[in-house]
């Protein structure tokens, strides 16, 4: 009934967790400002054409990184904790610390027996790189598998939910 989502890269996200969970509230935490501004435009366009869509339920935003702390969301108070590629930005950003400050975070909101998802194809893979214009540009085809980040999850006590046919980018637990 209760989600936080972590992370809103095009502003959909959260009324996918929504909809498709039947939630009646999804926190996002997003640490960039122009990424919330997208959502509450999706937010008034929703609302505008499909306000029965949004009745009695509510998506709520904090511009904050998840990494450090988040007063705005009390500890155990979640079914769900989900992110997409966020833990692949935070490792990005040059340390395992950050990427387990993240899941710390994750964990902490979720309620017992609450449920830690995390979809994270692009984490530790290398993408090939070209010459454009003399510019080194990245492209979507990959040199490498995604690395596993069960261990990351797998030290914090978690129970590992095996989901047929998954992919092994998602990584779905259960806290106990």
């Amino acid at each position: 009934e209760y989600i936080a989502n972590f992370g809103c890269w095009s502003g959909g996200e959260p009324f996918s967790l929504i909809w498709t969970l039947d939630a009646k509230e999804v926190m996002v935490v997003e640490i960039e400002q122009k990424n919330l501004k997208e959502l509450f435009k999706e937010h008034d366009i929703v609302r505008s054409r499909y306000p029965e869509s949004l009745q009695e339920r509510t998506i709520k935003t904090v511009c904050r990184d998840m990494t450090k702390p988040l007063p705005e969301l009390p500890n155990q108070h979640y079914d769900l904790a989900y992110c997409e590629n966020v833990l692949y930005s935070l490792h990005l950003q040059g340390s395992t610390e950050l990427l387990e400050k993240g899941i710390l975070q994750m964990i902490r909101v979720v309620k017992q027996n609450g449920f830690i998802v995390a979809a994270e194809p692009n984490f530790g893979v290398e993408f090939e790189t070209k010459k454009v214009h003399g510019v080194d540009m990245s492209t979507s085809i990959p040199k490498s598998a995604p690395k596993d980040l069960s261990p990351f999850f797998e030290l914090k006590g978690l129970k590992k939910l095996l989901i047929p046919n998954s992919p092994t980018y998602a990584y779905c637990y259960q806290k106990l």
